[in-house]
């Protein structure tokens, strides 16, 4: 059982679409969980036609912003239980009858919003004892060391990410490979990279 996570940035790209098919044809997920698809439902016929060994569930993007898609194996007894513009919600029953909650989420990006991704993040909670991978871009860092370049962090919105993720009783899981998951793209010293990406998990999936 493997799970990809990937903000795709535009599905409507080529690139993307065939980067996308190098990353299942390598790792063969499971699960697939991409953002900012920046399509609707009837834009993606072709990757159901790319994709037909995999379940689908498309959250249209509102115009060319947003969108989410998860895929799952045909094979994988996958069972959505909510979704929105920002998060899609399901349950994972395995061959060896454990189960497992997933959660996909994509933090809203503009500064005014980021206090809906923690809403939502602790919205999500249940008293339900199961292992839990929350996992996704959630547009902010957690600590100030997962950011460099110009300009300081912003300490209320790393507290409020924290206080969720206490809340939630989520730890954040180590990641190995490249370690900055975004960049303003600019040189030198206007660079700014940061960690946005990541998987969270509670004890019982630890």
């Amino acid at each position: 059982m493997s799970v990809l996570c990937w903000n795709a940035q535009g599905m409507g790209n080529p690139w993307t679409v065939q980067h996308l098919r190098s990353l299942v044809k390598d790792f063969s997920p499971t699960i697939i969980f991409l953002m900012e698809t920046r399509v609707c439902d009837s834009e993606v016929r072709g990757l159901k036609l790319l994709f037909q060994q995999y379940n689908m569930l498309v959250v249209s993007s509102v115009g060319r912003e947003g969108g989410l898609l998860l895929l799952w194996k045909k094979d994988c007894n996958l069972t959505v239980q909510s979704y929105s513009q920002n998060h899609i919600d399901f349950v994972v029953k395995e061959s060896s009858n454990a189960i497992w909650r997933g959660t996909g989420i994509y933090g809203w990006p503009k500064q005014q919003d980021k206090h809906r991704t923690w809403t939502l993040s602790r919205s999500l909670k249940t008293d339900q004892i199961q292992a839990w991978l929350c996992f996704g871009d959630f547009n902010e860092v957690l600590y100030t060391y997962e950011k460099i370049g110009r300009r300081g962090n912003n300490i209320s919105e790393m507290t409020s990410f924290l206080d969720a993720c206490n809340f939630c009783n989520l730890e954040d899981m180590s990641a190995c490979g490249v370690k900055y998951t975004w960049s303003n793209g600019r040189r030198g010293e206007a660079n700014v990279k940061k960690i946005f990406d990541r998987f969270l998990a509670n004890p019982d999936w630890l």
